[in-house]
């Protein structure tokens, strides 16, 4: 990891916890006074952003650290561990919001009211909406340039919390505008949002489950770097080609098979053309190990 990067990873998720905190405490005092419960939960739904924010700068930190005696492959999976934590903190929240939303419906069916916003509450989650997704922009941009997948699941996270604002939107408009009778269409909403964030998680969890069990990278990138090796002159098959994921970084482990004529030099020279051609086609941190096989 460069010093651009790290530093382009710290800046932004220092902006994003900023918005998050400058929201939460937005979202707790218009929640309280506009008597708006679902805004109260989207307060605690950003005080978790807080949180994850935390998590990525924690552990990117960690991930930065250079290799030594007891970690020969680095500290890549650091960032791994982080988007998987972030996963499971989105699947909580969703689920939480599923289960008091449901009870909220349970409620309107029963014929108990469902108190009505007012309309402080509805500008904040206007506000909400525009700021996460502003902010969601800004940090997957920085993600993709740095390859961070902690990064570009917290950006993910914001654009879950703009999706969770819009419901919230939705819901107090109907309440305010329609009249107490559809303030049942803030928790029906909410349902629907918490089914999103929950499916976000899942997909982060998996992927971060994947790498941390050795899964292998995707198989068009295994066939590109299968096609490089191939191309190499003197190279007469992959006899081996075994991948995985070092935190955002791809370990290869190669078994090729060359005539058996060559010198040591001429071997040497081929594979050092072989590593340089995978890391130019995969990632120039992509660590490379070659066994030579006569043919």
């Amino acid at each position: 990891m460069t010093r651009n990067r790290k530093t382009d990873i710290y800046r932004v998720s220092i902006a994003g916890s900023g918005v998050n905190v400058a929201l939460m405490l937005l979202k707790f005092v218009a929640g309280f006074f506009g008597k708006s419960s679902a805004m109260i939960a989207d307060a605690v739904h950003s005080l978790a952003d807080c949180l994850s924010d935390l998590i990525v700068i924690l552990f990117v930190k960690l991930g930065s650290r250079p290799k030594d005696r007891n970690h020969d492959y680095g500290y890549g999976k650091y960032e791994t561990l982080a988007t998987g934590i972030i996963g499971l903190i989105l699947l909580g929240i969703g689920i939480a919001i599923c289960y008091e939303s449901i009870e909220k419906v349970m409620d309107a069916i029963a014929g108990r009211p469902l108190g009505q916003p007012r309309l402080i509450a509805l500008v904040v989650a206007i506000m909400s909406v525009l700021m996460k997704e502003w902010v969601f922009r800004f940090m997957h941009r920085v993600g993709e340039r740095w390859n961070s997948d902690a990064v570009i699941a917290n950006a993910w996270h914001h654009r879950s919390d703009a999706l969770s604002s819009i419901c919230t939107t939705l819901g107090i408009a109907g309440a305010i505008l329609l009249g107490p009778r559809w303030a049942v269409l803030d928790p029906i909403a909410a349902i629907v949002m918490g089914l999103i964030i929950i499916r976000m998680a899942y997909k982060l969890v998996s992927q971060a489950v994947g790498e941390l069990t050795e899964h292998a990278i995707p198989e068009a990138q295994k066939e590109a770097a299968r096609r490089v090796v191939e191309a190499e002159e003197q190279v007469a098959g992959v006899l081996q080609l075994k991948t995985r994921k070092i935190g955002n970084d791809i370990a290869i482990d190669l078994c090729i098979a060359m005539p058996p004529g060559l010198t040591l030099a001429d071997t040497y020279v081929h594979t050092q053309r072989i590593e340089q051609r995978l890391k130019a086609e995969l990632g120039e941190h992509t660590q490379v190990n070659i066994q030579v096989n006569p043919a």
